[in-house]
């Protein structure tokens, strides 16, 4: 864990805030104190992204219809997490970064890596997809944390979202993230409907 005094370049409490059913306005640690229910805005400011779009903040709403991705649920929980392992570990602080965890031999709070984030990515992989650590080694290194970022241009393509649109969501700088998009059956679809309204198109001569 770094000093206060030390800039943290990963997302930390202090760079959260929220707004309330209740018309509150609340940022940082405190956040955990209330209930996911009663937040219906929450501010992201992103420290050190990769497009260097540094101190860019984002706006994320509650999604209504489901839990099973929420961004703002997801950051509820890390906030959580965090003031537990606060209770534990004297050295967290408001710039400790969001992504650590407790590590129970210790019971110190260690953070999360993109090596760690790449061995869990790489064990899913494995067991998803039948692949074995040593004979399909060269096929698990394929994925990594930016897998999740692939995916992401991949989903909301299928989607429907416009390129644009996708630009704007996954905040990327350039048209990068065109070469993600993938030659799956959903594309197949996409030009046999364009041909058949093609040919169902009047001839003129």
């Amino acid at each position: 864990m770094r000093p206060p005094e030390v800039r943290t370049r990963a997302l930390c409490p202090v760079d959260l805030r929220v707004a309330t059913i209740s018309k509150r306005r609340i940022v940082g640690i405190r956040i955990a104190l209330i209930a996911y229910e009663t937040i219906t805005h929450l501010w992201v400011k992103f420290r050190t992204p990769k497009n260097r779009a540094n101190g860019e903040e984002r706006l994320f709403t509650p999604n209504p219809s489901s839990t099973a991705f929420c961004p703002v649920l997801c950051i509820h929980r890390l906030l959580c997490r965090l003031a537990r392992i606060q209770l534990l570990d004297p050295r967290v602080n408001p710039h400790t970064p969001l992504l650590v965890y407790l590590d129970q031999a210790t019971g110190l709070a260690k953070l999360i890596t993109a090596n760690e984030v790449e061995l869990f990515m790489r064990g899913l992989a494995s067991d998803a997809h039948g692949l074995h650590p040593v004979r399909d080694s060269d096929a698990l290194q394929l994925f990594s944390a930016h897998s999740l970022r692939v995916r992401a241009c991949v989903l909301l393509h299928v989607m429907g979202f416009t390129f644009v649109d996708i630009k704007w969501i996954l905040r990327w700088k350039s048209d990068a993230f065109m070469a993600y998009r993938r030659n799956m059956a959903i594309l197949s679809h996409m030009h046999n409907r364009a041909v058949d309204q093609a040919a169902a198109m009047p001839h003129v001569y």
